[in-house]
């Protein structure tokens, strides 16, 4: 007998599900991976990046967003620290696509996902 196989999940299928859960998942390569919580550092330095963005684009038709808003990338979902985004036709609620800037606070545990296959999506 094989091993079982592990259910992959596509983007719909996330987004279902996502709306739904009590934590934060991400979606990469169909597979669904809980979100740890922040150290203290992390939520400062990105508080201080999104609260000078926002600050800079005010007058901006351009939105900026935190890490409670999903991005769409390819066939992944993410929540990244700080996105922008200029596109007045990206009106869904749940998840953004098309950002013009992504920033991650890089912190130990994550910090080669984010420069590798998060970085090229």
């Amino acid at each position: 007998m094989g091993l079982p196989q592990k259910k992959l999940f596509a983007k719909d299928e996330y987004l279902l599900l996502e709306e739904k859960a009590d934590t934060k998942h991400e979606l990469v390569n169909g597979e669904i991976y809980a979100m740890a919580g922040a150290k203290e550092n992390h939520v400062k330095i990105t508080g201080n990046i999104f609260r000078n963005i926002a600050n800079h684009l005010i007058e901006s038709s351009c939105d900026v967003y935190s890490s409670d808003m999903k991005l769409s990338a390819g066939f992944d979902c993410y929540y990244p620290d700080v996105f922008v985004k200029c596109d007045p036709e990206d009106n869904d609620e749940l998840v953004k696509e098309k950002p013009i800037l992504v920033i991650e606070v890089l912190s130990e545990s994550t910090k080669h996902f984010d420069i590798g296959d998060k970085l090229q999506n």
